[in-house]
């Protein structure tokens, strides 16, 4: 059986040298885009919430002004109490102790925003020099100096 295709004894560690430094070189690239995309996700899904949010406000703006435009009178006897200060003769306005009697009009309409705090993540040792500005530096180099060493011939 013809074994030449297979690396000798010193062969092998150069491979094994040669092949790391290959990997800290593509974990110095990939890294970064990672979080990159990571950023970029976090900015649409904050995109996306605002819009829903605007969406939703937008749409009760609607009701609201359907329910003017067909003088509900719910709404009607409503703003009439808390905008002109107008009560039927049969009811009387309880106000909290404290209160001044300004009552927000659109303030029940309001959706409330749903904003969610991103998860913070461990940072790995890894992470921190392939993204580190000086410590990348250092990283490429090694990278470097690895592949080389990997590719020079065996010594006899």
């Amino acid at each position: 059986m013809d074994r030449s295709f297979l690396p000798g004894p010193g062969e092998l560690g150069s491979w094994l040298i040669f092949v790391s430094g290959l990997a800290l070189l593509v974990a110095v690239v990939l890294i970064p885009a990672g979080n990159d995309l990571a950023d970029a996700r976090a900015a649409r899904d904050e995109a996306l919430a605002l819009e829903r949010y605007e969406l939703e406000r937008l749409d009760r703006y609607e009701t609201y002004l359907e329910a003017l435009d067909r003088r509900d009178d719910r709404l009607l006897r409503s703003l009439a109490m808390s905008q002109l200060r107008l009560t039927p003769a049969d009811r009387h306005v309880l106000l909290p102790v404290g209160a001044t009697g300004d009552i927000d009009l659109f303030g029940p309409i309001e959706p409330v925003p749903e904003l969610d705090e991103p998860a913070a993540r461990p940072v790995s040792t890894l992470e921190d020099l392939a993204t580190h500005q000086r410590k990348r530096l250092w990283l490429i180099a090694g990278g470097v100096l690895c592949l080389f060493v990997g590719l020079l011939p065996p010594g006899r």
